[in-house]
């Protein structure tokens, strides 16, 4: 065992609204981030490849974040009740051999879910979803 490696994604996540200083809201773990993008394709004339007929067009981009363990206070009820579009940003680790941080920037994201976990013995853990319109990352 002492040459096993263990990795898990987990890092912080900031919630704010547009132009506010962001704010740790919560301790994030199981943290999964999807990017979806609708093409347009157009067809144009009879001659040449269809390589150099067709033209896509990027007509939306839709952003989903989803998150297994969350934990923080109930300031996270009233941003989800407040039913308002937030700047989330996650700050992700990485860690085992290589220790990797990435950052990403999801913006105007709006809550789909959030459920609140208990059990004898345990803290009291959230779940959430959100969906977003356009997202950024960098990391080392």
């Amino acid at each position: 065992m002492a040459n096993e490696v263990f990795s898990w994604p987990e890092g912080n996540l900031y919630l704010y609204p547009s132009g506010n200083v962001s704010a740790l809201q919560a301790y994030v773990q199981d943290v999964r981030i999807g990017v979806s993008w609708t093409w347009q394709k157009t067809v144009r004339g009879q001659t040449g490849t269809f390589a150099s007929r067709s033209q896509f067009t990027l007509s939306a981009l839709d952003v989903t974040v989803n998150i297994g363990q969350l934990y923080s206070t109930a300031n996270m009820w009233r941003a989800a009740a407040s039913a308002t579009a937030y700047n989330v940003k996650l700050e992700l680790t990485q860690e085992g051999e290589l220790d990797q941080t990435a950052v990403f920037l999801v913006e105007s994201a709006v809550f789909q879910s959030l459920t609140l976990e208990g059990g004898e013995g345990q803290l009291f853990k959230h779940s959430l979803s959100m969906i977003a319109a356009d997202i950024s990352a960098s990391g080392t």
